[in-house]
């Protein structure tokens, strides 16, 4: 397993503030950060008793179309756990312009971004992404929890920002942050749904690479839509063509190139100005029939978590069991690739020799290949 996020490091610095201090977290933050911004309704959630007031329930879809709550009962603090507001929230983005709490300096400290050991920036600073998604740099941060779903965001130059929380994970805030800050700025934004790179293609190059392919970074599967001046990833991402037959990103910090195959393209490569690169190669998105999705039924266990996950076939559905706590329908993309929708799991199968499934990879976007093994 590659975690691609962990969140240790902020248990870590938790526990150093209460050893520092003296003062728990909560008490510590309540007198050093939260009241002097006016944040009066933050509070950590260190107390599964605790009855909070005015405090909304979590949900998410349930697999009938309607919702089921799903609350985070946990009591860790530090990378997570904060109940807050939205009106609390943009207290909290202001500091970043007044620098009230932190002192000079401040913002540049949770601004820096880290360095590689090969020299490469990454977009990654203190808790915080840097990036150029609406045309202009822009800090934010997405996160969820249980039902809950938030991101947070600025435009530095505009002394712009802008919070969403919401109660329902069926919201994607990590799409939907980006589109809305560029609407707020009037931006003509690359995050848009269709990016502004003419009428969908017929013919030709960006019509034959259109289709589906995986990261081979992230193992994430990602959709390439052909338009008469460019393509498009994932619908938000636009990239126009240029005369060399490569593409540039609508933004100009990357750059795409496709595989020279005469058919349709077998891959392509998305090249960074920060000297990254990522391969991507085209998946078969042949279905598996009705009769084959019995192929995948079985129990699979992973030694590293010593948990078990069961495959079902519940009427013309393929279900994942997780003992009595989590199932989810798979809705096959790939040939043997399926997507737990509830969970944002891609489900990658094994085949042995013969052929037969021998395991399976889970990926999410922010860990790969968790190796589950089919057990006898």
């Amino acid at each position: 397993m590659q975690a691609i996020y962990a969140t240790l490091h902020y248990v870590l610095a938790a526990i150093l503030v209460e050893r520092v201090t003296g003062e728990s977290l909560r008490a510590f933050t309540e007198r050093a950060i939260f009241a002097p911004l006016g944040m009066r309704h933050t509070l950590w959630r260190d107390s599964l008793s605790e009855v909070v007031p005015h405090r909304a329930l979590a949900w998410s879809p349930a697999d009938d179309g309607r919702f089921k709550l799903d609350m985070p009962f946990e009591t860790v603090v530090g990378p997570g756990g904060l109940l807050t507001t939205a009106p609390d929230m943009m207290r909290w983005l202001r500091n970043f312009d007044t620098e009230k709490v932190g002192g000079p300096g401040f913002t540049a400290e949770m601004e820096r971004i880290g360095i590689l050991r090969s020299g490469r920036t990454t977009a990654y600073a203190m808790g915080l992404e840097i990036d150029t998604a609406v045309g202009e740099r822009m800090v934010y941060h997405a996160g969820w929890t249980g039902g809950y779903v938030a991101w947070a965001g600025r435009l530095p130059t505009r002394h712009l920002a802008l919070s969403i929380l919401c109660n329902g994970s069926a919201v994607n805030t990590e799409e939907l942050g980006p589109v809305l800050m560029a609407r707020l700025a009037h931006l003509t934004s690359p995050v848009a749904s269709r990016p502004a790179l003419g009428d969908t293609a017929s013919v030709g190059l960006t019509a034959r690479a259109a289709g589906l392919y995986r990261s081979l970074r992230s193992l994430q599967p990602i959709t390439v839509r052909g338009f008469s001046d460019g393509v498009s990833l994932n619908t938000w991402i636009g990239y126009r063509r240029l005369p060399d037959g490569t593409f540039a990103s609508l933004e100009g910090a990357r750059r795409l190139r496709f595989s020279p195959d005469t058919i349709a393209p077998s891959g392509f490569m998305v090249y960074s100005a920060d000297g990254d690169s990522v391969a991507y190669e085209r998946l078969d998105v042949t279905r598996p029939t009705q009769e084959a999705l019995a192929d995948y039924v079985g129990r699979y266990r992973n030694d590293e978590t010593e948990s078990e996950i069961e495959l079902r076939l519940t009427g013309s559905r393929l279900v994942a069991w997780r003992g009595g706590v989590l199932h989810d329908d798979l809705t096959a993309i790939f040939r043997d690739g399926f997507r737990a929708p509830s969970q944002s799991w891609i489900i990658t199968m094994h085949r042995g020799p013969t052929n037969a499934i021998v395991g399976f990879d889970l990926g999410l976007p922010r860990m790969r290949r968790l190796v589950f093994v089919r057990v006898p």
